[in-house]
């Protein structure tokens, strides 16, 4: 009764209960003569990954048996997306989109951090989708300068730079999109300056995403745009992170692969200035090179405050 009811909801063909594993391992293990480890390995000084627990049991028992390290077969599996998975992340950044413009609708000196955090998660509620995916950040000014800044109680100020890293969830399918927005609606002379250097640099940096490449790659491609312009040193992160299940998912060793979704956010941060810019797309890498899933969020200097005086109008 039991295997029955387990085949049909799993669809798997063979059910056996748990007295027939150690049985099977060993049959398998003298079969094949290799077993492989998925758990990630533990550090010298930690307890064994629980396979390797085990297999170093059987193969005390089975000689010739080999033990092998392929820990990183899930986390490829995993980091190159599905259509499904892709339909799910796509309704993610619908809901985002739907976020950004809220929270520019109502963009203006005076208004509170929290305000705008409430405005973006509420468009994501109107969508349908309850949780944002990770803690949102809304930070003006200076508070936009502390990279992960959450306490979202300041108050937005006329020649502000607010800060906005979000990101709705659909599914347990994360998007995470990050703009800089200024509070007036019209970026000053110095910080358009700044702005267009951490958007050349974030253009360079998606134009080289494509198969075969790897994120390091994208890191010092945007980290050389920062550098000319003189502002290496307040660049202090890296350029991204893989994107799905979790916010900051499970990165795979090696190079980019088509399917894969990864996020690319450079930023500036002057503190001194109170002055904190990011940028942030998600990013899929296709088979001939890259498409910007979250380009429907304005990003370009011109276009950020075009949208924000439609928006306000509205």
């Amino acid at each position: 009764m039991i295997g029955a009811r387990l085949r049909k909801e799993t669809g798997f063909e063979t059910v056996l209960r748990m007295p027939a594993f150690a049985s099977s391992l060993t049959q398998a293990a003298r079969r094949a003569k290799k077993l492989a480890c998925l758990h990630p390995p533990s550090v010298y000084d930690a307890p064994l990954s629980p396979d390797l627990a085990v297999y170093k049991k059987v193969a005390e028992r089975i000689p010739g048996v080999t033990i092998e390290d392929r820990s990183e077969i899930l986390n490829e599996m995993r980091s190159v997306k599905s259509k499904a998975e892709l339909a799910l992340m796509a309704k993610a950044i619908e809901a985002t989109a739907a976020g950004y413009e809220a929270a520019m609708s109502i963009l203006k000196p005076g208004v509170t951090e929290a305000a705008i955090q409430e405005a973006v998660e509420g468009a994501f509620r109107k969508f349908g989708l309850r949780e944002p995916a990770f803690n949102s950040i809304v930070g003006s000014g200076l508070n936009g300068t502390v990279l992960h800044y959450m306490a979202n109680d300041g108050v937005a100020r006329d020649g502000d730079l607010v800060v906005i890293d979000t990101g709705a969830s659909c599914g347990g399918y994360a998007a995470d999109v990050t703009r800089t927005f200024p509070v007036n609606g019209r970026f000053s002379k110095e910080q358009r300056e700044l702005y267009n250097v951490v958007y050349r640099a974030q253009q360079a940096a998606i134009k080289l995403a494509r198969p075969g490449a790897t994120i390091a790659e994208l890191d010092m491609t945007a980290r050389s745009v920062i550098e000319k312009a003189g502002y290496g040193d307040a660049y202090i992160h890296g350029i991204g992170h893989h994107l799905g299940l979790e916010t900051h998912d499970v990165n795979p060793e090696g190079r980019l692969k088509p399917g894969m979704v990864i996020t690319v956010e450079p930023g500036i941060y002057l503190p001194e200035r109170e002055t904190g810019i990011r940028i942030e797309d998600d990013v899929l890498i296709t088979k001939s090179g890259r498409r910007v899933l979250t380009s429907a969020i304005p990003s370009r200097a011109d276009d950020v405050e075009a949208a924000i005086k439609r928006l306000r109008r509205e």
